[in-house]
């Protein structure tokens, strides 16, 4: 049961300003448009071979189980520029009859399409969640994740303290050289384990941290922002 009619999500430096962090009030996100006019994922837009990759989509659609007791799927976007995390339940919840402490974590692989000679990168993630707190309760939500099978990782955590009701929206901008890039003949997949851990600390309340879409749109918990090229460049 939520308590917020309207779900706006978006997740690692965080959005909301310093009113709207006291207040439990997030700012929306940047509108799409904006985000894509400065975006890396556009350059080799005339490489006819990175159009056609974009077009089928550059992440294997899956859908699988076991994410906090609900599912995951996975969405490319419609410009090929973006893959989304869509869970269908991933959540933690506890009240003053439960445990102090209660987790939920969920392992994600994405296997790529990529074409023959090209490599993928990460270049932004976005988290989008919901969560309701009473006063003393928090919540704390991380992602590891990767690019092919070994190499260099990244991990991102943020807080929500109580009294909170409501969405909230991380951005984590990734610089070049921060996070190794999938294929040039090696795995291409992206990999991601997240964790919600929520404190109730108490409260008189049940309280809720959820990862999870906008109205099961292609802009879900956890956006991936990607960039094609070719191998040595």
């Amino acid at each position: 049961m939520r308590w917020s009619a309207t779900l706006v999500l978006s997740l690692f430096t965080l959005t909301l300003s310093p009113t709207a962090q006291a207040q439990g009030v997030p700012r929306p996100p940047s509108p799409p448009a904006a985000q894509a006019r400065s975006s890396p994922s556009l350059a080799g837009a005339d490489d006819p071979t990175i159009r056609a990759a974009r077009s089928r989509g550059l992440a294997a659609v899956v859908s699988q189980a076991d994410c906090g007791g609900g599912s995951y799927s996975v969405v490319n976007s419609p410009d090929g520029t973006s893959v989304s995390v869509l869970f269908d339940n991933f959540t933690a919840k506890g009240g003053p009859a439960g445990p102090a402490t209660v987790r939920t974590q969920c392992a994600v692989r994405i296997p790529l399409n990529l074409p023959p000679g090209y490599s993928l990168g990460v270049f932004r993630m976005d988290y989008r969640g919901f969560a309701h707190l009473d006063a003393g309760q928090s919540a704390l939500m991380g992602v590891r994740y990767s690019a092919g099978g070994t190499g260099r990782s990244r991990y991102f955590q943020r807080g929500v303290n109580g009294l909170f009701d409501g969405d909230f929206s991380f951005v984590e901008n990734i610089s070049a050289g921060m996070l190794r890039r999938a294929g040039c003949g090696e795995d291409a997949s992206l990999n991601l384990t997240a964790t919600l851990d929520l404190r109730t600390n108490g409260g008189s309340t049940e309280a809720e941290v959820t990862l999870d879409s906008i109205d099961g749109s292609a802009q879900g918990g956890v956006v991936l922002f990607i960039d094609l090229r070719k191998c040595g460049t």
